[in-house]
């Protein structure tokens, strides 16, 4: 029986997502907003050590609009069928270890300096890999109208790109026009105190940090594929143990099946009297399970 399709892992994250952004955008002028974000974000190496939780909960915090709609339509798009294929543990898996990558490499990319020491947040990367498994799981057999689905794939990689470039610059001139403001507040408010005014400096520094790093996101397009071969491997690796499990249990019932008829071949040639004591021990643990019509998943006792 399928699963009703509100269980489904690619709707389940959309709904913490959603409701983890509502909270943000309720609370973002509160106290406790740049605690939880700076909590829930990926810094860089030294954070990540103090908060290894981050490497998975920064897929929930979208900070903007924009991308968090963008980020969904890819996961309900190429994650949900992606899920068809695979199952919802190997999906989730996948996605899990894509935004793993994800954020290990922002803090690469932090470490070497090639970019900024920000907060890394939002499920953009991992989404985007979700469009590259979807490529490599469906791109021989699907079509988008008369077009293959590859072309559509560098097409929409691109369009993505150039999208979250554009949104980048957008909110960067916003939050550096809202830095701004508090900075001349925290300077020249005649009412704030001396530790009011540091407060809100430290606040504004806080903020600055907030600006996305898209291009840790864009590698999620790459790293999609190694975590998407990592999980098909598991997967196999798990089949062929369940596999080889099943044939070592059917194999244990035949020898146990089969040293029950020698005992009772033994019987009725030399008599009951003629059973060591463990084998008559095991013939009453064999047939117990005799009167449920299968023998045990061993030989038994000795």
């Amino acid at each position: 029986m399928d699963r009703p399709a509100l269980l489904r892992g690619a709707h389940l994250i959309c709904a913490l997502s959603f409701a983890t952004f509502l909270v943000l955008v309720i609370g973002e002028e509160s106290w406790w907003y740049l605690p939880v974000v700076d909590a829930l974000s990926v810094g860089g190496a030294g954070e990540l050590v103090a908060r290894p939780w981050s490497l998975l909960t920064h897929v929930f915090v979208h900070r903007d609009p924009l991308e968090g709609v963008l980020a969904t339509a890819l996961l309900l798009l190429a994650g949900a069928r992606v899920e068809e294929r695979l199952g919802r543990g190997p999906f989730l898996a996948l996605f899990g270890l894509t935004a793993a990558g994800v954020a290990l490499a922002h803090v690469v990319l932090v470490e070497a300096g090639v970019t900024q020491a920000r907060l890394f947040s939002g499920s953009i990367g991992a989404s985007a890999g979700l469009l590259s498994a979807y490529l490599v799981l469906f791109g021989a057999e699907r079509r988008v109208g008369n077009v293959p689905f590859p072309v559509v794939y560098v097409l929409t990689a691109g369009l993505l790109v150039a999208m979250l470039l554009t949104i980048d610059a957008y909110t960067e001139r916003t939050r550096a026009t809202r830095a701004r403001e508090k900075t001349e507040l925290a300077l020249r408010g005649e009412r704030l105190g001396p530790d009011e005014r540091v407060d809100a400096l430290w606040e504004v520094t806080l903020r600055r940090r907030l600006r996305a790093d898209q291009l840790g996101h864009g590698l999620g397009l790459t790293l999609g594929v190694v975590a998407l071969f990592g999980v098909l491997s598991a997967t196999r690796a798990r089949e062929r143990y369940r596999v080889l499990r099943e044939i070592r249990v059917l194999q244990e019932e035949v020898d146990a099946r089969a040293r029950v008829e020698l005992l009772l071949e033994k019987i009725s040639r030399d008599g009951l009297g003629s059973l060591s004591r463990p084998e008559r021990r095991f013939l009453r643990y064999a047939s117990r399970f005799y009167r449920s019509g299968r023998l045990p998943l061993g030989p038994g006792p000795a």
